[in-house]
């Protein structure tokens, strides 16, 4: 199959911008993890000097908010990008 120079030019433009921004959503993505790494260990640190037992209790909820949020990001970090999937199916056309 035969692919234009247009098309190349267009495709390669595509993938890079593509690249960049990923690039970019991932830096935010794992600077936002690395604060919520950091909320986390404050509550951890607040639970252990900590003797009132209501304060015990929110503070376990928050951590175990934070760990759930905490695995959610994880997880969009690891979901595969489609963009070869698109681009091989281009390709195909």
């Amino acid at each position: 199959m035969k692919i234009s120079k247009g098309r190349l030019k267009q495709i390669i433009t595509e993938e890079v911008q593509n690249f960049k921004s990923e690039l970019q959503e991932g830096a935010s993505m794992s600077r936002a993890i690395s604060r919520l790494e950091d909320i986390g260990t404050t509550v951890k640190g607040v639970l252990q000097v900590s003797d009132d037992p209501e304060t015990i209790e929110r503070l376990e909820r928050v951590d175990q908010m934070i760990t759930d949020l905490w695995d959610q990001m994880h997880d969009l970090l690891d979901v595969p990008s489609n963009n070869v999937q698109m681009h091989q199916q281009d390709q195909q056309e």
